[in-house]
């Protein structure tokens, strides 16, 4: 159903704020600025730090606008952005939580799921739940299960330093409470991809490596729902 008195008015001015937010991608590792003028693009002055979410967190508004605007510059730009984080990740393929934007040096190497990194894992999934995109699925993967490595500690997650391995904040954090959703989303993956499996013929290699990822970590033991590293 179309209003006849719309033609793409809010179109128009999401394209045009875009527009004025590309300026904040023009960086040596394609890591967006953390704040641009709008009218004037870029300060002079403006931080080279930003959070991990911040960099990551712009995929699935920019590849949308991509796809209703023609113009893949969006796209392209918060592709590169999340390249750029994952490809400074370390050898443990856990990012931190701030990085240099020009320089690419992590200045917080803390690895967490709650705050600046939380919505790095949540755009990753759903960018290739959304867009089909296998390298969204690959680096979500490679990240997701290092997270349920180092950072699950039953019944919770916690920091660590992202080369080491080593606990720097044990306490919860209120921005991890998205992890339970992210990981029924992971469930929707899994039957998008079995149920027409038997009819069409498609292959059972992503809902296996999804089953890989969700595997039987979880048992009941005393009401709480339980990590089991066997």
């Amino acid at each position: 159903m179309r209003i006849q008195s719309y033609d793409d008015q809010l179109l128009h001015l999401a394209a045009d704020l875009a527009q004025r937010l590309l300026p904040a991608f023009d960086t040596p590792t394609g890591i967006p600025f953390g704040s641009v003028n709008l009218l004037y693009g870029v300060d002079e002055n403006e931080s080279k730090i930003t959070s991990t979410a911040g960099g990551g967190t712009l995929t699935l508004e920019f590849g949308i606008l991509s796809r209703l605007t023609n113009n893949t510059v969006f796209e392209r730009v918060t592709k590169k952005s999340v390249r750029g984080i994952w490809s400074r990740r370390s050898k443990l393929n856990l990012v931190g939580a701030h990085i240099n934007v020009f320089t690419g040096e992590w200045t917080q190497k803390d690895a967490g799921i709650g705050t600046s990194i939380d919505s790095f894992y949540e755009y990753l999934l759903k960018a290739y739940l959304l867009f089909g995109d296998e390298e969204y699925l690959y680096i979500f993967q490679e990240a997701y299960k290092a997270a349920m490595h180092y950072l699950h500690h039953d019944p919770w997650y916690v920091e660590v330093n992202m080369n080491s391995g080593a606990t720097v904040w044990p306490l919860f954090n209120s921005l991890q409470a998205f992890w339970p959703g992210l990981q029924l989303e992971m469930l929707i993956l899994l039957f998008a991809h079995m149920l027409p499996s038997s009819a069409s013929g498609k292959s059972m290699v992503l809902p296996l490596k999804v089953l890989i990822l969700l595997h039987p970590l979880y048992r009941m033991d005393k009401g709480a729902t339980r990590y089991d590293q066997s």
